[in-house]
């Protein structure tokens, strides 16, 4: 691409040599000013300019997406199925992964630190046209939180919310595991990892789901405690789930290639979000762009 450019510049310039006269390069005019297009005073803030320009060429490395995960396991899995299953990179697709450890990274204590600093995060990022999205357990203060996220009204942008329902995903049977495999896949995992020091049922799952539903746990890591005396790992427990899904690839789908599984159907919005996060190349699209509906709720 950048040979072409060339190749127009150096043919105008031979017409010059030759004619005396002086084109414009296409797309301009003799009063065409670079402040027409990118903005006005935005070619006097370099940051800003160089910002604008590297998106026209597709040359910014900054992500278009920014997925938060609160485990190793998540950090290290979706990334792996994306790849396996769709055959997608998240890094080409300009998706990068944070992990928050923890589902208190996102929420904070309460009554000491809120949710303050993510909402700033999440306006910041936003501000820049990065989607910010979130996946979580359904634990604790999670949905309280997502709720008071999306009907904050943005600092940067104050005619929009900083972010929408959409991009904040809880897990409807409160964890991962629960929401995506059967009990027989769960225990069959278990035992994988538990090296024959047990042989986990699907019964013995069943109960841990039943108990969830009167109690918030990590039911799962006290069964693998009680029947094997060694602290489950969560990460290695999710591996050996996303292996059973990419072995078994081509039941992955129905009959129009659409994914069966929440987390893969997850996945699948996540990088068509990340794929159709075009980057503002001046500043009337930013502006039409963060005017929306696209980054956050408008106000009415």
């Amino acid at each position: 691409a950048q040979l072409i450019y060339s190749m127009e510049h150096m043919v105008r310039l031979f017409y010059e040599g030759l004619t005396g006269e002086t084109l414009c390069p296409p797309d301009e005019n003799s009063s065409w000013k670079k402040n027409d297009y990118y903005g006005e005073g935005v070619t006097d803030n370099d940051l800003q300019y160089l910002e604008f320009l590297t998106n026209e060429y597709h040359l910014n490395p900054k992500p278009k997406l920014i997925l938060i995960v609160e485990g190793n396991g998540e950090e290290e899995q979706f990334p792996r199925l994306s790849k396996k299953l769709f055959g997608y990179s998240f890094s080409k697709l300009g998706i990068e992964v944070v992990n928050i450890r923890g589902v208190a990274g996102f929420t904070g204590r309460k009554g000491l630190d809120q949710y303050g600093a993510l909402e700033k995060f999440i306006d910041y990022y936003h501000n820049r046209q990065t989607i910010v999205f979130i996946v979580l357990d359904n634990e604790g203060r999670a949905e309280n939180i997502k709720n008071k996220l999306i009907n904050a009204p943005s600092k940067y942008y104050p005619n929009r919310f900083v972010t929408k329902s959409e991009y904040i995903h809880l897990w409807e049977k409160k964890t991962i595991e629960f929401e995506n495999f059967s009990s027989e896949e769960i225990a069959y995992a278990m035992s994988k990892i538990s090296t024959g020091e047990y042989v986990f049922t699907p019964v013995d799952i069943d109960n841990c789901q039943q108990q969830l539903k009167k109690k918030a746990a990590d039911h799962l890591s006290r069964l693998y405690k009680e029947k094997t005396g060694y602290d489950l790992s969560k990460p290695e427990l999710l591996k050996v789930l996303s292996d059973i899904i990419i072995e078994n690839g081509e039941n992955e789908f129905d009959n129009n290639g659409v994914p069966l599984r929440p987390i893969s159907k997850l996945i699948h919005r996540i990088i068509k979000l990340a794929s159709m996060n075009h980057q503002p190349t001046c500043f009337d699209t930013w502006k039409k762009n963060q005017g929306s509906g696209y980054l956050g709720d408008i106000k009415e």
